[in-house]
């Protein structure tokens, strides 16, 4: 099963999220419905200090679609 989590800019709580759903062992991924410029460096901090990592970058609804796609 896969978990998409969905929010506007996919800038922290995806981020979060996802983080801690795959910390559950779960196939997680996040998305933002707009683009943005980055994650939230606060949100990286807290990840780091739960010693979780956040993706590296932002995404679209329409990139993890697309990156899922690839994948079946």
């Amino acid at each position: 099963m896969k978990v998409l989590f969905v929010c506007i800019h996919n800038k922290r709580r995806s981020v979060m999220a996802e983080a801690f759903a795959k910390k559950f062992g779960l196939n997680a991924f996040s998305a933002g419905v707009e683009k943005t410029d980055g994650i939230d460096e606060k949100v990286v901090e807290v990840l780091r200090e739960k010693n979780l990592e956040a993706k590296e970058k932002p995404q679209t609804i329409d990139e993890v679609v697309k990156k899922l796609r690839s994948l079946m």
